[in-house]
């Protein structure tokens, strides 16, 4: 998979859900293996459940789906684009959730049935959101600020940096508890680093790993997370072994890949005769091309795509049918 994926989370040891640009995937034994959604699309940037039937998934462009079932359906809430751009989504109780995006923060009530936007005083810009409880929670938004609410939400402060922050401004993070935490730092590739999260922030050197694009980490408890980032990866940590990859592989090819005005091939395996679409998306998420959409025999399958018409920049090739749902990330250099 080269999927880009953004969020993962866990309703228990064995169930977890990982949203990512067109792509949703979950799995039913704790991660060791998982399934793509290929009924849904969408740029999914976040998901979260108030329980084992009722959750929401959040897109990029605005849109909150709510599913009642545990996933197996979905449903947009909103008929217009809640902000500008969604990033994050929080469950507060079995009721309520914060969902962050670049123009503040939406409140949402009564399992997803409500939603709500605010202008809440200095929040903007979210990256990430966390609550531990129904008070206390965390954000860390694009101009690296970490700030803390107590109050469910409504006022937010700044925690000053301690010892260790001064590697890099903070991406994305995660609490176990009120206190301790991991952090990805965006420092020569990018580091995982487990923090302290009193009256300041501090990482401890001893509890960090070199790991490149990740963007998101979730914990079920101090001994069992994960990290997802780019390019499908998936990485597992299990208290005494960090990183365990449990990277998808590769189902489409794209060679050649970075190409010119010549254009390139995408080539896959199908295991049976079944329709296969295949679109081309710009970096904002704009469809830009339909390669095709159509039946394809059994066998091993290569498309050419002519791109003359096409300027330079990256792009991302998605290809789904029944057997598999991935995108995949070219380059495009004339």
């Amino acid at each position: 998979m080269d999927s880009v994926l953004y969020k993962v989370k866990f309703l228990n040891k064995n169930k977890g859900w990982v949203a990512g640009y067109y792509t949703l995937l979950n799995t039913v034994d704790g991660g060791n293996n998982w399934e793509i959604n290929n009924g849904i699309n969408g740029w999914f940037v976040d998901i979260d459940f108030f329980d084992d039937k009722n959750g929401l998934l959040i897109e990029r462009s605005g849109f909150i789906l709510r599913t009642i079932d545990g996933g197996e359906n979905w449903q947009i809430i909103n008929s217009e684009p809640l902000s500008e751009r969604l990033t994050s989504l929080s469950i507060i109780d079995q009721e309520r959730a914060w969902i962050g995006g670049w123009q503040g923060l939406g409140y949402v009530t009564d399992k997803g049935a409500s939603v709500q936007w605010y202008n809440v005083s200095s929040v903007s810009l979210v990256k990430d959101i966390q609550f531990v409880d129904n008070e206390k929670g965390f954000l860390v938004n694009d101009i690296a600020q970490f700030l803390i609410t107590i109050d469910g939400g409504w006022t937010w402060s700044e925690v000053p940096r301690g010892s260790g922050l001064e590697m890099g401004p903070i991406q994305y993070f995660y609490m176990i508890d009120k206190e301790n935490g991991w952090i990805y730092l965006d420092y020569k590739g990018g580091y995982l680093s487990n923090i302290k999260v009193n009256n300041t922030i501090s990482t401890l050197e001893n509890d960090q790993y070199k790991v490149p694009a990740i963007s998101d980490i979730y914990f079920l408890d101090s001994n069992t997370g994960w990290a997802i980032g780019s390019g499908g990866t998936i990485l597992r940590f299990t208290g005494d072994k960090y990183p365990i990859s449990n990277k998808s592989s590769d189902m489409i090819n794209i060679f050649p890949n970075p190409f010119d005005i010549h254009g390139t091939n995408i080539n896959f395996t199908l295991q049976k005769e079944q329709i296969v679409i295949i679109q081309v998306y710009n970096i904002i998420g704009q469809k830009v091309k339909m390669l095709y959409n159509g039946l394809l025999n059994k066998g091993e399958i290569t498309l050419f795509w002519d791109c003359n018409s096409i300027a330079s920049g990256i792009y991302f090739i998605h290809v789904r049918c029944d057997e598999f749902n991935q995108v995949k990330k070219c380059t495009i250099l004339k």
